[in-house]
């Protein structure tokens, strides 16, 4: 299985009806791109039902959403939320009515596609300048070796912090939306 291919579903998860499309397919791939929003979608879909109607659960998530601090959007469609402007993790997500009363909120995880590309430059990029002052200083390359954990170090971090904004945004969603299941 490869770690990034087009994402296999025959619709669009987003949102905005005008970019809904009809279909069923559900993801498959653990790490896949989004080819509609160009975001990568880095967790399988789960989803929980609730017993309020879509427009309801659109109302109580725009009231939790705060501009600075929480930002998002949700619409009878979906939503979308994330825990801050500068972050790299997007909660998005869609509800569906399954009748007898019941909504389906329908939610993933998405990483911002730049990301993806900025930490290696700017590992690279760290690196030359590193490399470009020992070399003026008539240093020994191998002297770089201690940066190595450094940065397995930081990027470490950096996942822990996106895995608990996840959860964090996961918390909100079913407490607003007084999960059943």
């Amino acid at each position: 299985m490869p770690i990034l291919a087009p994402e296999s579903t025959g619709r669009s998860h987003s949102p905005d009806p005008l970019r809904r499309a009809a279909g069923t397919a559900k993801q498959t791939l653990t790490l896949s791109l989004e080819s509609a929003n160009r975001e990568l979608v880095i967790s399988s879909r789960r989803s929980f039902t609730t017993p309020l109607s879509p427009a309801e659960c659109a109302h109580r998530l725009s009231q939790r959403f705060r501009p600075l601090v929480r930002p998002g959007r949700a619409d009878e469609a979906g939503f979308w939320a994330a825990s801050g402007l500068r972050t790299a993790i997007r909660l998005q997500g869609t509800f569906s009515p399954a009748g007898n009363g019941l909504t389906i909120v329908e939610y993933w995880v998405e990483l911002r596609p730049y990301l993806v590309w900025a930490w290696p430059v700017a590992a690279l990029a760290g690196f030359g300048v590193l490399i470009a002052g020992f070399i003026a200083a008539h240093l020994p390359i191998w002297y770089l070796w201690p940066f190595l954990p450094a940065v397995a170090f930081v990027g470490g971090i950096t996942v822990y912090i996106s895995w608990r904004q996840f959860q964090t945004l996961q918390a909100v969603l079913r407490q607003e939306l007084a999960a059943c299941g």
